[in-house]
């Protein structure tokens, strides 16, 4: 899979991503969103893992890695075991 990006928002004390291609800037998704922006950045899957680095110029926030792939994997598989993830 080639590299995509990502958008990260709290909405009522729960964390989403939304994934879109990376020709659509993170800007235009932001502004479709209706919660806070918390990070975004670019993903892209190693394996059987995610890998978020980088940023978003266009919304000067940047990805937060650790916390981002996890809530991308959540988002790609379904999986709701996670641990809770905490809204800053």
């Amino acid at each position: 899979m080639s590299e995509m990006k990502y958008v990260v928002y709290s909405k009522v004390l729960l964390l989403f991503a939304v994934l879109f291609p990376d020709i659509i800037p993170h800007q235009q998704i932001a502004e479709l969103t209706q919660g806070k922006i918390l990070s975004a950045g670019f993903f892209r899957l190693e394996g059987d893992k995610v890998k978020c680095f980088g940023g978003s110029t266009s919304l000067n926030l940047l990805s937060v890695p650790e916390r981002d792939e996890r809530i991308i994997m959540k988002e790609l598989t379904g999986m709701t075991y996670l641990r809770e993830i905490e809204v800053e």
